[in-house]
């Protein structure tokens, strides 16, 4: 058990939070000529009425075990090193500890609470496991009348190498393409993608209702422009708007009230992969137009966060174009959907049709040849991605004629 040694206690309790909840609290106090810090931790609903500062109250509502606290990996700090980065790190290691010790009674603990849940566990969660040693993580938090339970479990963890590898040929493409940074873009070493849950069960009807379904993205690798992290990078260019929760449009899909993790879980994968995908294919096509209409003006990757859950990701690359023909230019507005379909591209062609100067505009949407369009009959492409460079060749194609069409009306005029 950790006691208080002296009274001078620093600042205001810090929270401990695992996986989204908020625990408990943490009154840090320095230690007597020494680095090391001591603390009390008390539950989170719980203030002391003369915490004033420089004072515990032994009785208040505080934790009375804390030998789930793991004293092989606490932190060790000398005098040197400051405050805040020593409270941090007391702080990471209690919320570490944690996590360990829930996760280690997941099994019988979801046991008591909801048998499904429990079933889902034992069959399917507990045996995920990856190379790093990355597996199901747990907390919990009870209360008089319900329980809420956090878990985080990793995915795609068998495929983190092919994902390094599409992540940074996205981050590389954006950078050239937007203009972005200087010199090298950053290297991925290693991806953690994790679907977050915060589920709350009702003691006594024993329901299960959702209270976060998110999944996370965590890039690991070395940073190639000062001015933006990789964490940052992955929000502008990763839209995760579109997955399928298990809560809601997976449980329709399916029309069953009620489905397991290993039927969702794999599904979710699957659309995550495709997640990952998308951009990288855009932005290569977007890339492969370059050689005809040089860098975009603007490239838009469709990541909105204030969009509705499932709304339809929409990312568009606009380029100017100064056509042979004098006194004319173009401008191309590509709109993509996904891989598997042909984008809409629309050029609007502007020229000077007389010594005043007067200018005439006239826009129309380019035309793929039948056999490129999935959606024609006559199409000879699968239901899988479009080959980007086949893509890129009939896109420049088809812009091209187009503008040639718009031009030749404009010259009549």
């Amino acid at each position: 058990m950790y006691h208080c040694k002296t009274s001078d206690t620093i600042n205001n309790p810090y929270p401990i939070k695992a996986l989204s909840l908020h625990l408990f609290d943490a009154y840090v106090f320095k230690g007597e000529d020494t680095p090391d810090l001591d603390f009390v931790l008390c539950h989170s609903n719980s203030t002391p009425n003369d915490f004033d500062g420089s004072s515990a109250n032994p009785d208040r509502n505080r934790f009375a075990d804390y030998s789930w606290l793991d004293a092989g990996t606490k932190p060790q700090f000398d005098m040197e090193t400051p405050l805040t980065v020593r409270v941090q790190g007391l702080v990471e290691w209690i919320q570490r500890s944690y996590i360990k010790k829930c996760t280690g009674e997941l099994s019988s603990t979801l046991g008591n609470i909801n048998s499904k849940l429990s079933f889902d566990y034992d069959s399917y969660l507990s045996t995920i496991s990856g190379a790093d040693g990355r597996c199901v993580e747990g907390v919990v938090q009870d209360s008089i009348d319900h329980t809420c339970l956090a878990l985080s479990i990793p995915l795609l963890q068998e495929k983190n190498e092919k994902i390094c590898e599409d992540l940074g040929g996205i981050l590389e493409l954006y950078g050239k393409l937007t203009g972005l940074g200087g010199g090298s873009a950053p290297s991925v070493a290693k991806v953690e993608i994790s679907l977050l849950m915060v589920l709350m069960v009702d003691h006594s009807s024993v329901n299960v209702k959702a209270l976060r379904e998110e999944v996370e993205i965590e890039a690991k690798g070395t940073e190639g422009w000062v001015e933006i992290s990789i964490a940052e990078l992955v929000r502008r260019v990763i839209s995760l708007q579109g997955l399928p929760r298990h809560t809601g449009q997976f449980q329709k899909t399916l029309q069953r009230s009620s489905v397991c993790m290993m039927d969702f879980i794999p599904f979710l994968e699957s659309a995550l992969l495709n997640c990952l995908w998308e951009p990288l294919h855009f932005l290569q096509l977007v890339d492969h137009l370059t050689f005809l209409f040089g860098l975009p003006l603007d490239v838009n990757m469709g990541v909105d966060t204030t969009s509705a859950q499932g709304a339809q990701v929409s990312r568009t690359a606009t380029f100017s174009y100064v056509c042979e023909e004098p006194q004319a230019s173009a401008l191309v507005v590509l709109r993509y959907n996904n891989s598997r379909t042909v984008p809409v591209v629309e050029v609007t062609v502007t020229q000077q049709t007389d010594p005043a100067k007067k200018e005439k505009t006239t826009s129309k949407h380019v035309k793929y040849r039948d056999d490129l369009d999935p959606k024609s009959k006559s199409s000879s492409i699968s239901s899988g991605p479009i080959d980007v460079a086949l893509l890129g060749e009939a896109t420049i194609a088809a812009c091209t004629e187009t503008i040639v069409s718009l031009i030749k009306p404009c010259k009549r005029a």
